[in-house]
């Protein structure tokens, strides 16, 4: 399984998609996860996180202003 990794220092400007995605830095974008994101406290996110049903982990600190769409089918 493969996951992104975005660091404390990093920032991504656009869509990230994979199975697993960890965020500890900057995102302005949509998160598409297969199974889970995770929310670490450093994190700044702006823009949608899709998931599948309990896929969201959310770490005191992290901000997030979007939209979290769970998908039920998965």
């Amino acid at each position: 399984s493969q996951s992104v990794v975005v660091g404390r220092l990093g920032r991504v400007m656009g869509e990230i998609k994979a199975p697993v995605i960890e965020v500890d830095g900057w995102v302005e974008g949509n998160l598409k996860a297969g199974k889970l994101v995770e929310v670490l406290g450093n994190a700044r996110i702006k823009g949608n996180i899709y998931t599948p049903v309990g896929g969201l982990k959310m770490r005191l600190g992290g901000e997030f202003k979007g939209k979290f769409i769970m998908d039920f089918t998965k």
